[in-house]
């Protein structure tokens, strides 16, 4: 809780200065990851305050704010939400004492997968599976990440009308910063191979899906494996050639350390919650080729 107590702290200055913002005309825009920030911020560029919710470092699945940090959040005009579970309890309270607050659950955005037993990922249609089942890391495929900047820029055109010629300008130029980075990322993993990696939490299953990849994931249901998981996962990895095992600065990432000592496999930190978005995605797809 220590380490979050200098996050709740610059949240709760940012929010302070609600009533400078509306003198200024610059509402407060919330997007409750980072990545999710940096898009948002470069839609609206100066004309808007953008602030995130979760602090660095913190895994936002079992993130739990405290009351101080949601005292100011009834001056918010846009709230873009990544599908966590303390969204929730803060979106309740929220849309009661500030009715005209539009939220946006970016997970609605784009075409969602869930998981088999074995890892993989399976294509489904999200009226035939529940929410709240399927991976929510959807910006970390570029190709999705520009449909949800496409629904961000709809929501805020109709939110701000006034701003919709900027904004128009704005998001075609992020789209296009998008697919360079696409682009650059094809260059590093050509489509014709196929790679595998080990992954501490199943996080990357869009990036791979995009990329050809295969993700293998230690926890299983959100939990670290039993024994028969772990025997499991053990012989699906003998006789593959795992190219990374990738680490989580928001997770538990023993599991993980510990396959890639005993296969001798090549173990890289990403923070797929980094605010650095293009420099992150770069360095991802640069460990799984290296």
């Amino acid at each position: 809780m220590e380490n979050l107590l200098p996050f709740l702290f610059l949240l709760l200055f940012l929010l302070a200065g609600c009533k400078d913002n509306q003198t200024k005309n610059k509402p407060i825009i919330v997007a409750s990851i980072p990545p999710y920030q940096y898009f948002a911020k470069e839609i609206v560029k100066d004309s808007f305050e953008v602030i995130t919710l979760i602090p660095p470092g913190v895994n936002a699945h079992t993130y739990e704010p405290l009351p101080q940090a949601m005292k100011g959040l009834q001056e918010v005009a846009v709230w873009f939400q990544s599908g966590d579970l303390f969204e929730k309890k803060i979106a309740t309270v929220l849309e009661q004492n500030n009715p005209g607050i539009s939220l946006l659950d970016m997970r609605k955005t784009v075409p969602l997968i869930p998981f088999n037993e074995d890892t993989q990922f399976l294509h489904c249609e999200k009226n035939h599976c529940p929410l709240d089942e399927l991976d929510p890391h959807v910006w970390l495929s570029p190709k999705l990440a520009i449909q949800e900047v496409k629904a961000m820029e709809v929501l805020l055109e109709k939110k701000f009308p006034e701003h919709r010629e900027t904004f128009k300008k704005n998001t075609a130029v992020l789209i296009q910063k998008l697919k360079r980075l696409q682009e650059k990322i094809q260059e590093i993993l050509p489509p014709n191979e196929q790679r595998i990696v080990l992954a501490s939490h199943p996080a990357f299953g869009y990036f791979c899906n995009e990329f050809n990849c295969l993700q293998l994931a230690i926890e299983f249901e959100g939990k670290d494996p039993l024994p028969k998981e772990w025997n499991r996962l053990y012989k699906k990895i003998e006789g593959e050639k795992i190219a990374v095992a990738l680490l989580l600065p928001q997770f538990n990432n023993k599991g993980a350390e510990l396959i890639a000592k005993r296969f001798r496999i090549p173990a890289v930190m990403i923070d797929p919650l980094s605010p650095k978005y293009e420099e992150m995605l770069l360095q991802l797809a640069k460990a799984i080729a290296s």
